[in-house]
């Protein structure tokens, strides 16, 4: 694991061998944080995971809003998303067959962004009572990554539900 909680906080974790510099620097990447450290190497993750106490660098994020089943939908869709695993899931209606695509943190709330017969979705994890993963498997789709990785899709997702009844009111 490249984060440990510490004091109420979590941070890239000490750095233990040489060798866990790569996987430091791509929880970095993988993660977004990439975006927000103008310089990423080997001697900045050193520096960042040596035993001094207080750290340099603190990264203050907005608390996610959780609900009591978060947990538990969350690791069921880090594993469909991972495992390209079709889901079913509920929040105020029912919804089947979904292609789980990716889950982005954005503004204090997750959401999950996910396919329904060729058509993105997105939920807030909040809404999400349960998630039932199914047998069927689906192909990753590349461009799809890419859309929902770029800014502009991310600071809209607070609100994709008004921005896709908008447009299916008027796709009658």
């Amino acid at each position: 694991r490249s984060s440990e909680l510490r004091n109420g906080r979590y941070s890239l974790r000490r750095q233990s061998s040489p060798g866990a510099i790569p996987e430091m620097l791509s929880f970095i990447q993988n993660t977004g944080i990439a975006r927000i450290l103008p310089l990423r190497n080997g001697r900045l993750i050193t520096c960042l995971t040596d035993n001094q106490e207080p750290s340099p660098c603190l990264i203050w994020l907005p608390a996610p809003d959780i609900t009591a089943t978060f947990p538990e939908c969350f690791s069921q869709l880090i594993l469909a998303i991972r495992q390209c695993i079709h889901i079913s899931l509920m929040t105020e209606r029912w919804y089947p067959s979904l292609e789980p695509c990716r889950l982005i943190y954005y503004s204090g709330s997750w959401y999950l962004i996910a396919l329904q017969k060729g058509k993105l979705q997105v939920f807030p994890l909040a809404d999400i009572k349960s998630v039932s993963l199914t047998s069927e498997r689906f192909e990753r789709r590349g461009h799809i990554h890419s859309l929902v990785a770029e800014e502009r899709f991310i600071s809209a997702l607070p609100h994709f539900s008004f921005i896709h009844k908008l447009i299916n009111t008027f796709n009658l």
